[in-house]
């Protein structure tokens, strides 16, 4: 009886795990996630850039006003903007995403625009 009782726990306890191992490890839609307007920096100075589901929009309102269409691999970002860039994003809330340059090494922090 006991044998039999900690068995089912077992099988419970594997059968919880492996579910929260499925969600922990669910793939994240970085395209979805990347909708919309952020502000961050660029050589110093605030912009606006504007992702919609096929392009990137970098707007400051004076000099730069720059469309380029993107391409998402994974957590892997490319676009040309001043030649071809290629960032690694990292998701840190619905608000803010780090975007590391994968040559340069640059970090971008983008911050949701309301």
């Amino acid at each position: 009886m006991k044998i039999a009782l900690n068995s089912i726990r077992f099988i419970l306890l594997a059968g919880l795990i492996s579910q929260v191992l499925a969600c922990a490890t669910a793939p994240i839609d970085y395209q979805q996630k990347l909708q919309g307007k952020w502000e961050t920096l660029m050589a110093g100075s605030p912009v606006i850039i504007e992702f919609t589901d096929t392009s990137v929009n970098v707007l400051d309102g004076l000099y730069i006003n720059m469309t380029s269409p993107y391409q998402i691999e994974g957590d892997l970002i490319s676009y040309d903007f001043q030649g071809p860039q290629t960032g690694r994003m990292e998701i840190i809330s619905d608000n803010e995403i780090i975007q590391t340059n994968t040559v340069t090494q640059e970090v971008m922090k983008l911050i949701r625009h309301n």
